[in-house]
Order: C-alpha cells, then sequence, then structure tokens
C-alpha cells in the first residue's frame, strides 16, 4: 500500500493512470460506475474524488483528523474516521453538509444508499449501530 491510486487497463495489465493527491497510506476506495467517479480516503484524513474519464482529481477535502475508515457516495460523500465523526459532503461540489450523531471512539464502517446512512462504531466500550435518514418525515 502507498499514497498512489493505479489504475490498470484490464485486457492489457498496462498501467493507464496514477492518481496522486494523499500523504499517507490509502485505505479506502469506492467506485460509481454510474457517474465515473472513484472516492479515496487515506490515513491523512483526505478523502479525494477523481474522474475517471479523466484521471484528474475533482474534490480534496480534509475530512478527517486522522485515518478514514470508511467511506460511501452517490449525491453525497459519507466519510468515517478514527477520529470518531461521520461526515457528509456533497459529492459535486465538496461542500460540508454536517457530521452525524456524537462522536464516538472510532467509526469501523458507513453505509450509505437512497438516503439512509447506517454508521458502525465503538461507543462507551461497545458497538453501536446508527441508522440516519436524510428523507423528509412524512406527515
Amino acid at each position: 500500500m502507498d499514497t498512489i491510486v493505479r489504475v490498470w487497463d484490464a485486457i492489457t495489465g498496462n498501467c493507464i493512470a496514477q492518481l496522486t493527491g494523499h500523504t499517507a497510506l490509502v485505505c479506502q476506495l469506492q467506485l460509481s460506475t454510474s457517474t465515473s467517479l472513484l472516492a479515496t480516503g487515506g490515513s491523512d484524513g483526505r478523502a479525494i474524488t477523481f474522474s475517471l474519464r479523466s484521471f484528474s482529481a475533482l474534490q480534496r477535502l480534509a475530512a478527517h483528523d486522522s485515518s478514514i475508515t470508511s467511506l460511501q457516495f452517490d449525491n453525497f460523500l459519507i466519510t468515517g474516521g478514527n477520529d470518531g465523526r461521520v461526515r457528509v459532503f456533497v459529492t459535486q461540489s465538496g461542500a460540508w453538509v454536517r457530521d452525524l450523531s456524537e462522536r464516538c471512539k472510532s467509526v469501523w464502517k458507513v453505509l450509505y444508499k437512497k438516503g439512509v446512512c447506517a454508521v458502525m462504531c465503538k461507543r462507551a466500550g461497545k458497538t453501536v449501530r446508527e441508522i440516519w435518514t436524510f428523507k423528509p418525515k412524512e406527515r
């Protein structure tokens, strides 16, 4: 593992691009084939989104104070970190939306789909699962 994400041609086996921007190990990847975007999370606390068409960095976010332990995205980029925070950003602009929940000891996993975010983290010595929705409340 290192600070560079390499993109390989599956047919030829050749490296066709090197995606840079992290200053420490890249430890998380999330691919969106529908938008041709790749999101990376690093031990440097940065989240970077890349275009897989141009292989250029679109957004570079100082998302966490330590390693990003999990990430997921579509319209929103959700990051979980070893600093105990779950953060929400707009994928296209990189604008910070909000932090979810109170800080926990560390975040292990975030899953986001269709306006619902599931978080697994350590709080008060126990594994806690939290469910957050981004949908308006029904009347």
